[in-house]
């Protein structure tokens, strides 16, 4: 990664909550919501989107750490703005502060870190999982 994003880089992606988005806590007492795990997937492509313009060609980021609240809920139909955010840069290491909100109510808020890698480098231990 010959240049790192800066410290405050931010980047944004909206998307609409779907049904495949959805999990059913009460069926037929509630109505189903956005589920944490698809929440976390959306915050995590957002820091991989950011990061994705600063690595090299040969390179790729993967996520090391999700630390997140899942505080607000949101329904089938809901635009959700996921939001990442440069906080610190250590070598191949990069920490974001990642929100996610459904117009003005914080729906998750936390810190995932992302390590750049080689691409070969990668794929070398994926043989290796696959001969296991």
């Amino acid at each position: 990664m010959q240049s790192p994003p800066r410290v405050t880089t931010s980047h944004q992606r909206r998307f609409t909550v779907t049904a495949e988005d959805l999990v059913s806590l009460g069926p037929g007492k509630l109505d189903p919501v956005f589920s944490t795990p698809r929440l976390v997937w959306h915050v995590e492509e957002t820091a991989l989107e950011l990061l994705g313009r600063h690595v090299d060609d040969d390179e790729v980021s993967v996520g090391v750490t999700v630390d997140v609240a899942h505080v607000g809920a949101a329904l089938e139909g809901h635009e959700v703005v996921c939001e990442a955010r440069v906080v610190h840069v250590d070598g191949p290491t990069v920490v974001f502060h990642v929100e996610a909100r459904e117009r003005d109510r914080l729906l998750l808020s936390g810190v995932h870190r992302r390590r750049v890698v080689r691409i070969e480098r990668l794929q070398n231990q994926l043989e290796r999982l696959k001969s296991r």
